[in-house]
């Protein structure tokens, strides 16, 4: 922590540290570790981040909105409705 901080990327093998940027941040990502295949992070790792819960979308509007959203500059008429049929 603070100003002068560092990381080392151990598992490239690197040796030397490398100064971070005062402005650097990581944002990570997980499926729950109830999904197959997943498990839960090492509580040493865990730990170092705030951990939000984010609900699946299921209302259709939302749904018709990403799907709309996504797929909107790929084509003018996007199957809207069709994709959030087979999602829901």
């Amino acid at each position: 922590d603070g100003r002068h901080a560092s990381l080392s990327l151990v598992e490239r093998g690197d040796v030397d540290s490398l100064t971070r940027h005062p402005d650097f941040r990581i944002f990570a990502a997980m499926n729950p570790a109830t999904d197959f295949g997943k498990k839960d992070l090492p509580p040493a790792i865990r730990s170092r981040f705030t951990e939000i819960y984010v609900p699946d979308v299921t209302l259709r509007s939302d749904l018709e909105t990403v799907v709309r959203d996504r797929l909107g500059a790929l084509t003018s008429t996007p199957p809207v409705s069709e994709l959030v049929d087979v999602y829901l």
